[in-house]
């Protein structure tokens, strides 16, 4: 039986394919990334899902498995932290095996489209890319968590919508609909909306939220501030590509774009797809609707350049 755990900064997702039983989609839970939410939310979002992990076993008569946690939060710093994070949940089942730690966008690269040359851009809650070429070289682009990198993502767009809507409240910016989208997504004033949220000890995923709100304005409402939010999002994304080819030695054959801001705006996608071409149109771009999905079938890293973050488990510890 083979499992898959991909972990963003919102939500973590479960996917299962095993001999008598698979997952027939995968199962959601809360995010484990700590800029998102407190060590405890993060432990119990990790407990459910080695639980369900666990219920698969049985379901598939006990046999061994193997196993990838891919998470936003894991980095070679870290790793040490998560696998003692981890064992502790495992020392809970009876599962037998070997499990994988390692980044989300670590864990995508060696998984298609890409499988191990190419780029991987993710626009999620945060942003991130990594280039892989074709001699193993391995370049890393942003991710460094919201205070000072994920530009372009969800966290950063949906900061600048609530700017902009309250610089309009001000009278300091231009009107936008912006405004009207946050406070009915949140039932209140903007104002209010701003001080609430500032109030949060994790902000982060109510911030990236209104995201949506600035790219239903530019889609649907046609409106100039979103547009402008919209393109600058585009452009910090494009960024973090361009970067990575240039340092990688050049243009790669293939991209794997994914994350919520991609994935739940299809406007989005299409713009930001086509810049990406347009850098070269012989690279091959592809939308990753279902990370979890493409780790599944994502190939050993052990057999990928040390510089990939990693870290193999023996279950049970």
């Amino acid at each position: 039986m083979r499992f898959a755990i991909d972990s963003g900064g919102t939500n973590t997702r479960l996917a299962i394919e095993g001999p008598r039983r698979s997952t027939a989609r995968p199962y959601g839970f809360g995010s484990l990334n700590p800029a998102s939410c407190d060590a405890e939310e993060a432990r119990a979002s990790l407990r459910a899902t080695v639980d369900r992990v666990a219920e698969y076993v049985r379901h598939n008569d006990d046999i061994p498995v193997s196993g990838i946690l891919a998470g936003a939060a894991i980095s070679a710093e870290t790793l040490g932290h998560w696998a003692e994070v981890m064992t502790e949940c495992l020392s809970r089942s009876a599962i037998v095996g070997e499990m994988v730690l390692t980044n989300d966008i670590d864990g995508l690269i060696v998984a298609p489209p890409v499988a191990g040359a190419g780029g991987v851009l993710v626009a999620g809650t945060g942003s991130g890319a990594m280039v892989m070429n074709r001699s193993g070289t391995v370049i890393r682009v942003g991710g460094w968590e919201y205070l000072a990198s994920d530009e372009g993502s969800a966290f950063w767009m949906g900061r600048a919508g609530l700017a902009a809507a309250v610089r309009a409240g001000d009278g300091r910016g231009p009107a936008t609909s912006v405004t009207d989208r946050i406070e009915a997504d949140a039932g209140r004033p903007v104002r209010e909306v701003a001080r609430r949220v500032a109030e949060q000890p994790h902000p982060r995923q109510a911030v990236a939220r209104f995201a949506r709100c600035v790219t239903g304005a530019w889609s649907e409402d046609g409106d100039l501030v979103a547009s402008g939010l919209v393109d600058a999002a585009v452009d910090e994304l494009l960024l973090l590509v361009s970067t990575g080819m240039r340092r990688a030695g050049g243009t790669q054959p293939a991209w794997a774009v994914t994350g919520g801001l991609v994935v739940e705006c299809g406007p989005f996608a299409d713009l930001l797809v086509g810049r990406i071409s347009a850098l070269d149109p012989t690279t091959r771009v592809t939308v990753v609707d279902e990370p979890v999905n493409s780790l599944l079938r994502s190939r050993p890293l052990q057999s990928y350049p040390p510089e990939l973050v990693r870290l193999t488990l023996t279950m049970p510890a």
